[in-house]
């Protein structure tokens, strides 16, 4: 009868020693290895224990052991959900980062360009048409040069915005595309029932 109360004291003191796991591990330790080593000292002291009872106390043991495995996995299986949950939404940012980057190293290119173009205008317009005082000071070639000049320029130019549109309907596509597929990841479940990273 009294290694009946033993077996309940030490199955009480780990029973609430696991309940309150999760504010103070290293307590739990310490109480729980503090009963089971009492409740070992009793089976060493006390020789005239029952092959039955040492059998209910193996599994109740192992009930305890499992439960705390048990435990131990889903807080670990949280821990990682939870660090997948964040990888995924930096990884969302970094993407975001990038477009909008890109978005504005465009247009800062652009507006440089444009500045450029505005500035050498009234220089090319001064050697095209030349004030009247200073006409004879250019010749046929040079003018025939310059005039040239511009015409590649505006085929250039023509060809730039031609291309910088094609890129943003590209990019608008690709948006999308990106898009579709971040959607299909999220409602897609991966092998265990989880996600798909």
């Amino acid at each position: 009868m009294a290694e009946a109360a033993v077996h309940n004291e030490v199955f009480d003191e780990l029973s609430r020693t696991f309940k309150e796991g999760s504010s103070s591990q290293e307590a739990q330790d310490s109480q729980s290895s503090t009963a089971e080593s009492t409740h070992l000292q009793n089976f060493v002291t006390k020789p005239k224990e029952s092959i039955p009872e040492m059998t209910r106390y193996k599994e109740w043991l192992s009930m305890v052991k499992s439960a705390y495995e048990t435990s131990e996995t889903e807080k670990r299986l949280r821990d990682v959900s939870v660090e997948a949950d964040k990888e995924d939404e930096v990884k969302r940012r970094v993407d975001e980062l990038q477009e909008e980057l890109v978005e504005k190293t465009s247009l800062h290119s652009v507006k440089e360009l444009a500045l450029q173009r505005m500035q050498l205008g009234s220089t090319l317009l001064n050697i095209l048409f030349p004030p009247l005082e200073e006409e004879g000071s250019i010749s046929d070639t040079e003018r025939q040069q310059f005039v040239d000049l511009c015409t590649r320029q505006n085929e250039l130019s023509s060809d730039i915005l031609a291309i910088n549109s094609t890129c943003q309907r590209l990019q608008e596509e690709l948006e999308g595309v990106r898009q579709k597929s971040s959607e299909a990841k999220k409602g897609k479940p991966g092998i265990n029932g989880t996600t798909a990273t």
